[in-house]
Parts: C-alpha cells; sequence; structure tokens
C-alpha cells in the first residue's frame, strides 16, 4: 500500500512539473511571439529606412546631373565671356590634323637624330620702344640751329659741324573743306541776237557736269569720306552730323541716309556685275549675323533682322557681299547661289542643307558641294566637351 501511495505522490509530482514546464513554454512561447513581432517591426522599420535611402540616393544622383550640368554651363559661359572671340585650338587640345612632324616615320626620325649638329646663332630679342613711322610718308623737316655768334670758339676760331639730332614726330592736318563753285559763262551775239546762225541757241553755254547726285551739294569726295566713316570707321550719321555742325556746316543725318539709298540705286549695276564675279571663283563662303533695324515697316524695333554676306571669286582677288534680309529662312541663300558650281563653305546652320536641297532640284545644272567650317570644331569640343 505504501508503495501505491509513492507511485502516486510521484505521479502527482510528476504532473505538477510538467504542468509547470508547459506553463513556462507557453510563457515561454508568447516571448518568442513578442520577439517575433517586434523583429518583424524592425524589418519593416529596416525596409522603409532602405526605401528612403533608396529615393534619397536617386534624388542624389539626379541632383549630382543637374550639378555637372550647370558646371558644364558655366565653364562654356566663362569661355565665350573671358577668352578670346577668335577660334584657336586651346593649349592641349590635339590637332584635327597631324603635321608634317608628327607624320614622320621611325627611320626619318633616327635619321635626323644621326645627323651632325650645326650651332645656330641665338635668338637676339628687339629692342623695346617706339616702331619707326612709315618711310613712305613725307617728311617736313625744320632745322633749329644756333645762332652765328655761338658758331665761333673763345680761341677766334669756327664752329665746325660734326653730326646732327634727329627727332621725328607725327604731323596731322584736318580734313580740308571747301565749296566747289562750278561757274558756266553765258554767251549771246549782241549784233544779230542769234538769228545769224539759227541751227545753234541764241544762247551758248556749256553743258551741266554729270553728277553721281544731281541737285545735291555732296561732290563724290564728301560721299566717299561720309560712307566711309559710317561703313569703316563705325561712325553713326549723327556723329558726323555734330562734326559737320563744329566746322559750321548744316548738313543733316536725314540728308545723308538719304545719299546712301541714292548712291546705292545708281550702284546697282555694279553690285550685279561683283554677283556674277563672285560665282567665278572655286569657292564661296557664307554666314550671316544678327543686326537690328529701327522704323522698319511692319516689324518691331527688338525684332531680330539678319545681314548676311558671301566671300569668293579669284583666290588671288576675292570680293565680298554684302545683303539685308528681315529674316534668316534658307530662301535667302538662293540669291547667292544660282548659276554657281563648286565648293560651299559654310557653319553648322540647317537653313545652308535645306537651301541647298531645294536648289538641287530646281537648278540641276549647279553643282555645288558643301564643306563645313573647320574653325568651329573645337569650339565644340571645349562647350561640349566631346568631340562633334
Amino acid at each position: 500500500m505504501e508503495q501505491v501511495a509513492d507511485s502516486a505522490e510521484h505521479t502527482k509530482k510528476l504532473e505538477e512539473t510538467v504542468a509547470e514546464l508547459c506553463s513556462r513554454l507557453s510563457h515561454a512561447n508568447k516571448k518568442i511571439d513578442t520577439i517575433n513581432e517586434r523583429l518583424a517591426d524592425r524589418e519593416k522599420q529596416l525596409s522603409n529606412a532602405n526605401d528612403k535611402i533608396n529615393t534619397i540616393n536617386d534624388k542624389l544622383t539626379i541632383k549630382t546631373l543637374e550639378v555637372n550640368e550647370l558646371k558644364e554651363q558655366l565653364a562654356a559661359f566663362k569661355y565665350r565671356l573671358f577668352l578670346r572671340t577668335a577660334e584657336k585650338y586651346l593649349p592641349g587640345q590635339p590637332e584635327l590634323f597631324d603635321s608634317e612632324d608628327a607624320v614622320q616615320t621611325h627611320e626619318e626620325k633616327e635619321q635626323q637624330a644621326e645627323e651632325p649638329k650645326t650651332a645656330v646663332k641665338s635668338y637676339e630679342r628687339s629692342k623695346a620702344g617706339r616702331k619707326a613711322l612709315p618711310a613712305d610718308l613725307p617728311r617736313k623737316e625744320i632745322v633749329i640751329d644756333i645762332s652765328e655768334k655761338d658758331k665761333v670758339c673763345a680761341c677766334g676760331a669756327k664752329l665746325v659741324k660734326i653730326g646732327e639730332e634727329v627727332n621725328e614726330r607725327l604731323q596731322i592736318i584736318p580734313a580740308k573743306i571747301y565749296i566747289e563753285r562750278t561757274v558756266r559763262p553765258k554767251y549771246a551775239c549782241k549784233v544779230c541776237e542769234g538769228s545769224g546762225d539759227e541751227d545753234k541757241p541764241a544762247v551758248r553755254i556749256a553743258a551741266v557736269p554729270v553728277t553721281l547726285l544731281p541737285h545735291s551739294i555732296a561732290t563724290p569726295g564728301m560721299l566717299s569720306s561720309v560712307f566711309t566713316g559710317k561703313f569703316c570707321d563705325h561712325l553713326p550719321y549723327y556723329r558726323q552730323q555734330a562734326a559737320f555742325a563744329r566746322q559750321g556746316i548744316n548738313v543733316s543725318r536725314q540728308d545723308m541716309s538719304g545719299w546712301q539709298e541714292k548712291v546705292y540705286e545708281k550702284l546697282l549695276p555694279m553690285e550685279a556685275l561683283m554677283t556674277s564675279y563672285l560665282k567665278t571663283g572655286p569657292y564661296i563662303q557664307m554666314d550671316e549675323t544678327t543686326c537690328r533695324v529701327f522704323g522698319e515697316p511692319e516689324r518691331e524695333d527688338t525684332q531680330k533682322s539678319y545681314m548676311w554676306l558671301a566671300r569668293g571669286g579669284p583666290v588671288k582677288h576675292p570680293v565680298v557681299i554684302y545683303r539685308y534680309y528681315p529674316t534668316r529662312g534658307a530662301p535667302n541663300i538662293q540669291n547667292f547661289i544660282t548659276g554657281y558650281s563648286g565648293f560651299l563653305q559654310t557653319d553648322g546652320y540647317e537653313a545652308y542643307n535645306t537651301a541647298l536641297s531645294e536648289h538641287a532640284k530646281t537648278n540641276p545644272e549647279d553643282h555645288i558641294t558643301h564643306v563645313g567650317c573647320l574653325a568651329h570644331y573645337p569650339r565644340r569640343i571645349v562647350i561640349r566637351g566631346k568631340a562633334a
């Protein structure tokens, strides 16, 4: 009986122990579930953080690209603003074509290295200072001599000239302005009053000389001076008007502008000859530049207009034609190339390709080869940072 009681008590303790272990296991499972939930939350938070990091990285990449683009634009702006406008290769930039030295063979270089060296006189730098005045300009000599009294020595002997010092300065006399007065005497017969020679007029006078602008005060010399001042020396008509006023001469800018239009109409035949002469050479160079025209009918003063130019003719005696057009369209090019065969050199403006395509359809007898301008090649490398 005692054994049975001990066995029952032992079984009860085992059951209590198992129950306690099950309770602990259940409690541990709850803790594990809690920990798993926390881990899941941490993983979710980590995933969200990774998404945010990826988003930030994407934004950073976009901003980096924008910064690089702005840097390139800034570099291009500085290049245009501060560097010389003339087209030239920058230091360190490779040549477009190999020079003669670059195409030498290895054998030629070794042969030159083995050749005996010859001593060459060192370079002498030219002296600094003012350059000599042109030798072809006329000279007016002014001699400043000492008095005859100073030419006698204290010993009584006469001094002898042993040399001289010469100093040259440039003298300018302002343009000489005078009135060209043309006088035509009249003649008549007081005896017969012209009845004795009816084939001729009673009053005889020389014919009026042929002038470029009849009934105008402007002579060819004055017109040349006015137009040279405007187109060569960049002196607008209002400044030339003020210059004439200082001389007491009343010539308005409207007068000079009117002279310009009338002279241009007179020179239209010469322009036609120059245009024909332009097409006799092996190549034509063309370009256009912007300008503004004030007071042009049906156009605003702020609108862009264009001055077109073409250079061509024989190589040793070229000619340049300037023409104004309100637009930059391809039809403006037709007036320069109709009846021409040869090379046409331009920049990369697409209107030239369009004009040549249309010209080939309407004028198949003109064989024109379009070539590019090498001066623009290094510019594209510098500004865009890559080859064209």
